[in-house]
């Protein structure tokens, strides 16, 4: 008798008010500090302003510029900070006109200096949908208890089946206490639920994020949606339910939208990849 193998499951946890932060107006996405105007720069780079670091696992501290290049930011970091090679920081550098946005990578750990390597936030490859690909999208109103309640979070569940398909579903979870492992406690997982679902097209779509058309005049730069899609191959499938941050909207109604967190799982390309393939 075969036995079917077990699907994989993981759980991360999404703080939706540290990610609009990070997404906010305030705010502007680069690929190296070099996209800063040279004034404000200067400051940074003679070490008169200091820069903040966070990482993954939500650790944050401020730190200041030993020097950097076209690829590479050396930075100072205190005693007993540890972080391993390849994970992913976020550089932050503070104005008076907003916050600039760096992605890193940690390149090499060398106490107290800190090596990181600058990664471009739109350098995921785009796939192209075929014609009347539909989503399903709702709008969170301002007034949302997920976008107001420190409690409330955001759990991120990827299924991974052992033919490639692959579900990656965003639940809410309102946070309950920490267990001896450090970990993050939840009183319950939900399904998001909407008082209205509108329907829409997709039009392209990457490990981060996603260009839909829609007409809905509700939605603005800077809304937060909870989008609904299904690629389909003939062996596998990609199902998505993910929230979205609107990073722009064209006057062709094309809305352009960020996941709050780029999809790390590898199964997902696969299926992009050839779901893709049949619309060319």
């Amino acid at each position: 008798m075969s036995v079917k193998p077990a699907t994989k499951e993981s759980l991360d946890v999404i703080n939706p008010r540290e990610k609009r932060r990070l997404f906010s107006r305030e705010n502007r996405q680069i690929d190296s500090p070099f996209r800063i105007k040279t004034d404000i720069l200067n400051e940074f780079r003679n070490r008169s302003r200091s820069i903040r670091l966070m990482t993954t696992d939500r650790r944050s501290l401020n730190s200041r510029i030993i020097h950097f290049d076209d690829r590479y930011l050396y930075i100072r970091i205190p005693a007993g900070f540890r972080i391993e090679p390849g994970a992913k920081m976020i550089v932050s550098f503070p104005t008076e006109l907003g916050n600039y946005i760096l992605q890193t990578v940690v390149h090499q750990l060398k106490t107290p200096v800190l090596c990181l390597r600058f990664l471009d936030p739109r350098k995921d490859k785009r796939y192209i949908a075929g014609e009347s690909h539909g989503i399903v999208y709702s709008l969170l109103p301002e007034d949302s208890p997920l976008l107001n309640d420190k409690r409330l979070y955001i759990i991120r569940k990827t299924t991974v089946e052992a033919d490639h398909s692959i579900t990656v579903e965003e639940l809410t979870g309102r946070f309950d206490s920490f267990n001896e492992e450090g970990e993050m406690v939840f009183k319950a997982l939900n399904r998001y639920r909407s008082d209205k679902e509108l329907k829409g097209f997709l039009i392209n779509i990457s490990r981060g994020g996603a260009m839909i058309n829609i007409r809905d005049d509700r939605v603005k730069r800077h809304s937060m949606l909870f989008l609904e899609t299904l690629m389909e191959i003939p062996q596998g499938y990609c199902c998505l339910r993910l929230f979205g941050y609107v990073c722009n909207v064209n006057p062709d109604d094309r809305v352009c939208i960020r996941f709050l967190k780029r999809i790390e799982s590898d199964p997902v390309e696969y299926i992009f990849e050839r779901w893709a393939v049949e619309y060319e």
